[in-house]
């Protein structure tokens, strides 16, 4: 054979990568991915077919996007819908029963960053892909319902789900007088009292509301509470206060008897004087109440403003 053969043919051979060699073909594209709450990647192969919700502020979001679950985290206070009946009970959000939830082999797990961030590890050791979101604001559950909408295979449903609901939430926000009103949101736990700062339902809902928390920007940045004051409080002496809690149901005052209502100074602030304490219930400034997120601006709302229809 010629030498400008031999020549021809070993190029040929290398441009097809090895004579007698099939091309390794392409990695399959990624079904989607995306960067959680936590910055973290998460990359999904292919569609997941068994989705579980660690948290009961994930059911309604995911129902809105059109997508389904097999598994999810409750609370005390959850009804569960109808779309959850069937489904497998882990127990409570904060509590959530590993075994079982390993058990459901779940292709991915969505859970609320902080609360649920020490599962990683177990759920990376069985090979389970966990997503951390928060849903604390409009624009955080806004994202959610979008994620949801991909994730189940329901983009287009999921994006208009979500559109809706930004532009119910902005219908309700412009209706709303803007005066320039401030307000404190006083949280009550069992054994403490603090001021809620930036980043929870009833901070998040004040601000859509026009009401200017005066204590958002107080103590450490990272954090969402702060240490309870009566001197502080006095010198803020906002418009409005409201009162949230995390205890039984209808022991709301007892909470605050002691550090708040049975204190002199309690009686000196402005909104107490105008009648501007207001209890927010916990089903709806407990926990996020996810797409029911306008019910929540409606109830303040309409304690603020009786007089007005929402």
């Amino acid at each position: 054979m010629k030498p400008f053969l031999i020549g021809l043919l070993a190029g040929l051979c290398l441009l097809s990568a090895g004579c007698g060699k099939e091309a390794t073909p392409p990695p399959p594209a990624a079904f989607y991915s995306l960067h959680d709450t936590t910055g973290k990647e998460i990359v999904l192969t292919k569609k997941p077919e068994k989705i579980v919700l660690l948290s009961p502020a994930f059911l309604n979001i995911m129902h809105a996007a059109g997508g389904d679950f097999v598994a999810y985290g409750s609370s005390p206070s959850l009804d569960a819908p109808d779309y959850a009946k069937g489904k497998v009970n882990l127990g409570y959000s904060y509590q959530i029963n590993m075994e079982k939830l390993i058990g459901e082999k779940p292709d991915l797990v969505i859970g609320l960053k902080g609360l649920h961030n020490p599962l990683a590890s177990s759920l990376e050791a069985n090979h389970i892909l966990l997503v951390l979101l928060s849903i604390s604001t409009k624009d955080e559950v806004a994202q959610a319902i979008e994620i949801m909408g991909d994730v189940s295979g329901h983009t287009e449903e999921g994006a208009k789900a979500s559109k809706e609901f930004q532009k119910e939430i902005d219908a309700l926000s412009q209706k709303v007088p803007d005066k320039g009103m401030t307000c404190a949101v006083i949280f009550g736990a069992a054994h403490a009292v603090m001021f809620a700062k930036e980043g929870t339902i009833a901070t998040e809902t004040a601000k859509i509301l026009h009401f200017q928390n005066v204590f958002a920007k107080e103590g450490a940045s990272e954090m969402h509470m702060m240490p309870f004051s009566m001197e502080d409080l006095m010198k803020k002496d906002p418009d409005i206060l409201f009162l949230t809690t995390m205890v039984t149901p209808g022991q709301e005052k007892k909470v605050f008897e002691e550090s708040l209502l049975n204190q002199p100074a309690w009686q000196e602030l402005r909104a107490v004087k105008e009648g501007r304490v207001y209890f927010l219930p916990q089903n709806l400034f407990l926990s996020s109440p996810g797409i029911d997120y306008p019910k929540a601006i409606r109830c303040m709302a309409g304690q603020v403003y009786p007089e007005m229809r929402f």
